[in-house]
C-alpha cells in the first residue's frame, strides 16, 4: 500500500534559514522544537508533515481544498513570527506536486523543486510561490460570505521580480476590504515591527563585513519600510546605512528590545 502522500493532491514546500552557522545551534533547537510542537498540536496534528534537514525544514501538507491553502499560510505566518522571536528570517519555496514524506523519509518531484525555488529564485529572507500555485493560495485568501468575495486578507505580495512571496511581517489579521462590499474596513492592531526591527539592525550590524549577506538584509530593510508605511499609526523609524556604512534610524544601544 502506497502512502497518501504519494499523489499529486499534495502540497510540498522548503524552508531554509537566513542565519549564519555560527548563531544556530540554540536558536535553531529551540525553532525545532516548536515546529515539532505545532505540527503535533490539536489544529495540526495529522494535517502537516515536518522533516528536518541540518539548517532546513521539509513541510508537506495534503491540498485537496482550499481551506487547507489557508490554513498552511496561517501555520507558516506564524512559523515565520516564531524564527524572528529566535533571531533570525526565514526564506523558501512553495509548490504543489507528488511528494513521499512519512517518519522523517522524504522524497519526490515536489521537494526538488520548492529546494530550487528556495536555492534560486527566495535568495533573500522570503518564501516564495511556485508560479503554479500563486492562483491557488490567493484565492484561499479570499474572504467570503457564501460564495461572494468581499475583500482578501494580506498573505502574499510581489516583489521586484515579479514573484509573489508570504507576506509575513503584516500585522495578525490584516485585511483589504473592497469598497463596493459597502463593508466598513478593520486596521488590526497586533503587530511585531519592533521585534523584526531588532532583527534586522543585528543583522545589518553583524554583516557589516559581508556583502552577500548584507544585501539579504537590505531587501529585508526595503520590505519592512514597505510596510512600515502601510500603518502610519504604528510605525517605526526607517532602517538605513549611512554613507561609511554605519548603520542610522537606531544606534546599536537603542535597538528595540525583541519580545
Amino acid at each position: 500500500m502506497g502512502n497518501p502522500t504519494q499523489d499529486s493532491r499534495h502540497l510540498g514546500w522548503l524552508i531554509g534559514l537566513l542565519q549564519t552557522v555560527g548563531q544556530q545551534a540554540a536558536a535553531y533547537g529551540s525553532f525545532w522544537d516548536t515546529i515539532s510542537l505545532g505540527v503535533s498540536g490539536p489544529d495540526m496534528s495529522g494535517k502537516i508533515q515536518a522533516t528536518q534537514f541540518s539548517d532546513c525544514i521539509v513541510l508537506s501538507a495534503l491540498a485537496s481544498s482550499e481551506q487547507s491553502t489557508g490554513l498552511l499560510t496561517t501555520f507558516l505566518d506564524q512559523l515565520c513570527l516564531v524564527a524572528c522571536l529566535s533571531g533570525f528570517l526565514l526564506r523558501g519555496g512553495i509548490t504543489r506536486g507528488p511528494i513521499y514524506h512519512r517518519e522523517g523519509m522524504v522524497y519526490g518531484p515536489a521537494m526538488i523543486t520548492a529546494y530550487k525555488i528556495e536555492r534560486d529564485i527566495a535568495v533573500y529572507p522570503r518564501i516564495v510561490l511556485d508560479e503554479a500555485v500563486e492562483a491557488e493560495f490567493q484565492h484561499g485568501s479570499l474572504l467570503k460570505e457564501g460564495s461572494e468575495p468581499y475583500g482578501f486578507r494580506r498573505s502574499w505580495r510581489k516583489d521586484f521580480d515579479g514573484r509573489f512571496f508570504l507576506d509575513y511581517m503584516q500585522p495578525f489579521g490584516a485585511t483589504e476590504i473592497y469598497p463596493a462590499s459597502g463593508r466598513p474596513a478593520w486596521r488590526p492592531n497586533i503587530n511585531y515591527f519592533s521585534n523584526y526591527k531588532y532583527v534586522i539592525c543585528k543583522g545589518m550590524y553583524d554583516a557589516s563585513g559581508d556583502s552577500r549577506v548584507m544585501e539579504k538584509y537590505l531587501w529585508a530593510r526595503d520590505y519592512f519600510a514597505l510596510i512600515s508605511g502601510e500603518y502610519p499609526e504604528i510605525a517605526m523609524p526607517i532602517i538605513g546605512l549611512e554613507r561609511d556604512g554605519r548603520l542610522w534610524g537606531y544606534a546599536k544601544d537603542e535597538w528595540p528590545s525583541p519580545g
